[in-house]
């Protein structure tokens, strides 16, 4: 049982006063205090307002580390508590101190109302130490707002000692993320609680003997509210990674509509994120939002095959248009948040002149990102997001080839055994003395090669998690080469604007010129790198899992799709 708390409902419907319902419904309760049924009386009944709100990252990052952070309205200003997640064995970091008991819980005063925190902009302290490593470069956001009216009821013994309150609440539950973005349905609830008995330090048995009368008294015990309860109210799935692409797929299952099912699941995933682009929350949302763009419109030019007619490819030439409004963004957002890596271990003076480059960049980006922010509203961009949902909903046969028919763990299979061996290739192909644009080609392969597998994984038994693994090594050093090379670029042209725009000293050019000696280092660091990584890729074991894994049903879907041509 519950110490803290326990609901009840009365044996009437009767509403009113904690006090009158009371009286109505236990007859001895509010006598004298020497009744030996009900021996407290009922003191001076209050009404109370009190406002809540749980912030969290987007990706949940601090519940699934087991912590919930709570702020709370108190008086005229405001309170934090840090305190573990029910259930959980939360995370003990703490910023690197002395290790202590991961189940502590922290408070702490904050100087205001703001529901919105990027973890530099945490105030100092105990919960910050705590929440900075778990929420990264992830802003704080609030997940769930708690609004509670009700009166309260304190019953009291012989001594006038409160020993009981008793609290009747309505609580207005409300998403601010959902609220803030669009009416949708489930943004906000209402929900009248039970009366609430709860106890006071001290006191626990009076709370027991209380629960006891009213239930020899017809009342019927209901559970209490609990936040898991309220995000549920609000069809919300705390510790739920809303960028994690987990599909359910039948392996026999027809290709052209579980790619229509693929398609669906980045489309959720581009319109959930598209909110906290424009708000700009944090620069993960348009990250995110940019993945779900290029695996859709990977999966389109991979799964060609399923579809005909010129509106499917109408829809490729404007997801590519789409990619093209996040691009520059992105490319400032990633040069803002590396600098500060690339420039360790540089002179002094020089990391001075390149904070001058910083600010610049700052500034920007957030030019850029205005642009960008007035193109994601357009109509144009508007109804393609509607246009392609609903265009996958429909799913005509008209809009498919026969080979949408075929089961989809052969159509993908097929198309992932191509690619993979086509990497092979080029790959071995290589040599030191290769243009960088070799390894770009592999690099772009490498990763449609990725999101084939990562989005069919659900049609192929557990050991294509183990060829994702391998091929994730190689792609990590693709991509690690790629983006040296690229930031190079970016680099020194947004030092020469800054020049050109009297943003900075000529000096600034010098610095930077000190920083692409790095990026170049690390750059060709990566290409040396390749040949051992790729050795570790192609591997006797490693084709062979692959092969034992793609080759035998990609031999299927080509006879499949002979047949189905034929007849």
């Amino acid at each position: 049982m519950n110490l803290e708390s326990l609901a009840f409902s009365p044996p009437s419907s009767e509403t009113g006063s904690i006090g009158s319902r009371l009286a109505e419904a236990l007859p001895g309760a509010g006598n004298a205090t020497g009744d030996r049924n009900f021996p407290w009386a009922a003191g001076k009944e209050t009404k109370f307002a009190q406002q809540r709100v749980y912030l969290d990252s987007f990706d949940w990052r601090l519940w699934r580390a087991g912590w919930i952070l709570e702020t709370v309205q108190a008086g005229n200003g405001w309170q934090w508590r840090l305190f573990p997640r029910p259930g959980a064995s939360p995370s003990s970091s703490n910023g690197g101190k002395k290790k202590e008991n991961p189940y502590q819980e922290f408070r702490g005063r904050l100087n205001s109302s703001r529901k919105q925190y990027a973890a530099e902009h945490l105030p100092d302290g105990p919960i910050a130490d705590r929440i900075r490593p778990l929420i990264g470069i992830r802003a704080l956001l609030p997940r769930l707002e708690l609004d509670i009216q009700g009166r309260e009821l304190p019953l009291v013994d012989g001594r006038q000692k409160t020993v009981v309150r008793l609290r009747q609440q309505r609580r207005h539950l409300r998403n601010p993320l959902w609220a803030a973005a669009a009416e949708q349905a489930g943004a906000e609830v209402t929900l009248e609680d039970p009366l609430l008995l709860k106890s006071v330090r001290g006191f626990e048995k009076p709370l027991r003997q209380v629960a006891a009368y009213f239930t020899e008294n017809g009342w019927q015990t209901q559970p209490t509210s609990t936040l898991l309860s309220d995000f549920e109210a609000l069809e919300l799935e705390p510790g739920q990674d809303p960028a994690r692409y987990v599909l359910t797929i039948d392996p026999e299952a027809p290709a052209g509509q579980v790619t229509r099912d693929v398609f669906l699941t980045l489309l959720d995933n581009m319109e959930s994120c598209l909110d906290g682009c424009l708000a700009g929350w944090d620069t993960e949302f348009l990250h995110d939002f940019r993945v779900a763009i290029r695996r859709t419109r990977s999966i389109q030019g991979q799964m060609r095959l399923l579809f005909q007619g010129p509106t499917y490819d109408r829809f490729r030439q404007s997801f590519r248009w789409l990619g093209g409004l996040t691009g520059p963004t992105r490319d400032l957002d990633v040069l803002h948040l590396k600098l500060a890596g690339y420039q360790a271990g540089l002179p002094v003076a020089v990391q001075q002149s390149l904070g001058d480059l910083d600010r610049y960049l700052e500034r920007h980006e957030a030019q850029v990102r205005r642009k960008m922010v007035r193109s994601l509203r357009t109509q144009r961009a508007q109804r393609l997001l509607l246009d392609w949902r609903t265009w996958l909903l429909a799913g005509t046969e008209s809009q498919q080839t026969v080979a949408a028919e075929v089961p989809v763990s052969q159509i993908a299979a097929a198309r992932i055994w191509k690619i993979y061996r086509r990497v092979l290739k080029k790959g071995k192909a290589l040599t030191p003395q290769s243009p960088a644009e070799g390894l770009h080609e592999v690099r772009l392969d490498c990763k449609k090669l990725r999101y084939l597998m990562e989005m069919y994984r659900g049609a192929f038994p557990g050991s294509i998690r183990r060829c994702i693994r391998v091929l994730k090594g190689l792609q990590d050093n693709l991509g690690d080469f790629n983006d040296y090379e690229v930031h190079q670029v970016l680099f020194r042209a947004e030092a020469l604007q800054a020049v050109e725009k009297k943003a900075a000293s000529e000096q600034i050019l010098l610095a930077v010129g000190r920083l692409l000696e790095v990026l170049d280092q690390r750059q060709q660091g990566e290409r040396e790198a390749f040949a051992g990584r790729f050795r570790e890729f192609a591997t006797d074991d490693h084709q062979r899992w692959f092969r034992d894994l793609f080759r035998r049903p990609a031999k299927q879907a080509e006879k499949a799709l002979e047949a189905a041509h034929r007849a």
